[in-house]
């Protein structure tokens, strides 16, 4: 398994921190806008969600959207194939525990783009796990890897690769205007 870090070990320092600082605020602020749809910060805007079907599993507190699945709050939106939501009854009503997106994941905000096969977000550990190729992409930079998991608490991030695919980015330095 290789870390973001091991991939990067002939790099100047100076890109490193680069590297470091855009690895952190490209993932977390492309990912976050999933946790942004059950934030309390939003609760004045509306969740759309349109999908081929749905159905909802009251027993087993479960609702699946298929076919086609399109979510939107604000400026972010998410695409797949197939979405779970798995809730709990709380004290405010119902309270989402895991949102699980498979199958040709989009996550779309502005010019930032997240990829891959399949993102499940935790709530209670504010976490989302990426996997089948994630990529971010942010402009021209791109961060590829075989895992992507974003622990939002810690404001931490990290990539794995393994032996057949390692970590792999491409960043593009910012020009000054003069």
């Amino acid at each position: 398994m290789y870390l973001w870090t091991n991939t990067i070990q002939d790099v100047k320092l100076k890109m490193q921190n680069y590297n470091s600082k855009f690895k952190v605020s490209c993932v977390i602020s492309l990912l976050i806008f999933l946790i942004a749809l059950t934030s309390e910060a939003q609760t004045d805007l509306p969740i759309y969600i349109q999908s081929d079907s749905m159905e909802a599993y009251q027993k087993q507190n479960l609702i699946i959207f298929k076919g086609s699945v399109m979510v939107k709050r604000g400026e972010m939106t998410i695409y797949a194939d197939l979405m779970k939501i798995k809730y709990k009854e709380g004290q405010m009503g119902r309270e989402i525990e895991r949102i699980e997106a498979e199958g040709n994941v989009r996550l779309v905000q502005g010019n930032r783009e997240v990829t891959g096969q399949r993102a499940i977000f935790y709530k209670e550990s504010e976490s989302i796990v990426l996997l089948g190729n994630p990529q971010v992409k942010e402009g021209k930079n791109i961060i590829k890897g075989e895992k992507i998991t974003a622990y939002l608490k810690e404001d931490k991030t990290i990539i794995e690769g393994d032996v057949k695919e390692r970590v792999e980015a491409v960043i593009y330095p910012k020009t000054e205007k003069r």
